[in-house]
């Protein structure tokens, strides 16, 4: 007995050593399993646990506008053209952006995958759209301050006013508009402002003096101005037609100097293609109708 209680003992100490580790071996063995496993099927683990993500927005100037309340505005007044087309109250470059980004439950599209953009398909929906465009920010940051500390030119015009329209043209001499409304910015588009042309002409004969004479049958267009201007905002002006131009409807019209004038036109990207005036989307136009108020100073540069 006295002679194997040596072999006993060795015996002994060695399964206290073997057990612990083997127990070890174990655990960290089967954790790394588990978590292998979790790696290679995620959609295994405890549903409860797991995060909820949901990929939202970021755009703080998302407005809405439910179609059926269109009528009864400017945007119906007799002779715009166009006007059954949703892509003329956006500006054109950027209607398929608005629909397929801000708008992807109710986008309609026919069998060739085009964008249906008819209105009257939509007048039960309320269409969601940005009044600041992502694409804008880089020229129009979101308080003033910062606008005329990284464009100085600026700063003689806008001076002290806290509450200014700004137009101008960006770095891919694209023409754009900003509204600033106590330092903060309210709402960002392309606009299109005034084209050059020569006037058009035609011969007739004068018969008191017995020969041919040039009549101007219609007025050339000329550039959009370049100044700093005080608007006239007038109830009348809302419905306004030009008596220069065949009484074309003007929605939302605001004055900017005599003839001048910021309104609602169908044709818009932004590129020069009006009379003079300054077209500008039809839903972002609304919006700064109903927002703007009366001797709000307006800022144009670089629209010659």
């Amino acid at each position: 007995m006295n002679k194997h209680l040596p072999y006993a003992i060795w015996l002994a100490w060695a399964l206290t050593l073997a057990v612990p580790n083997f127990a070890l071996w174990e655990v960290t063995d089967g954790t790394k399993k588990s978590v292998e496993k979790t790696i290679e099927n995620p959609d295994q683990t405890n549903v409860e646990e797991k995060a909820e993500i949901k990929e939202e927005i970021p755009n703080i100037w998302l407005a809405k506008k439910k179609i059926s309340e269109m009528k009864e505005t400017p945007l119906e007044m007799k002779w715009i053209k166009y006007k059954d087309s949703l892509r003329q109250f956006f500006w054109l470059n950027q209607y398929k952006l608005i629909f397929e980004k801000y708008n992807p439950e109710i986008v309609k599209k026919d069998n060739k995958w085009a964008i249906i953009d008819d209105k009257n398909i939509y007048l039960q929906n309320e269409l969601t759209f940005p009044l600041v465009f992502d694409s804008l920010k880089s020229t129009f940051p979101e308080n003033l301050s910062e606008f005329i500390e990284k464009n100085g030119e600026f700063k003689k015009d806008i001076k002290d006013s806290k509450t200014v329209i700004i137009i101008t043209k960006n770095s891919e001499k694209k023409f754009i508009m900003a509204y600033y409304k106590d330092w903060k910015l309210t709402l960002a588009t392309h606009i299109s402002p005034g084209l050059v042309s020569k006037d058009i002409t035609k011969q007739v004969y004068n018969e008191e003096k017995w020969k041919m004479e040039t009549v101007i049958v219609e007025e050339g267009w000329v550039n959009s101005p370049t100044w700093t201007f005080h608007i006239e905002k007038k109830d009348e002006l809302k419905y306004k037609r030009s008596k220069k131009h065949k009484w074309s409807p003007m929605p939302y019209a605001i004055q900017i100097t005599w003839w001048i004038f910021l309104h609602h036109w169908t044709s818009v990207d932004w590129t020069k293609r009006s009379h003079g005036c300054i077209r500008v989307p039809g839903f972002y136009q609304e919006a700064l109708y109903s927002q703007v108020e009366n001797k709000t100073k307006i800022v144009i540069k670089y629209t010659n």
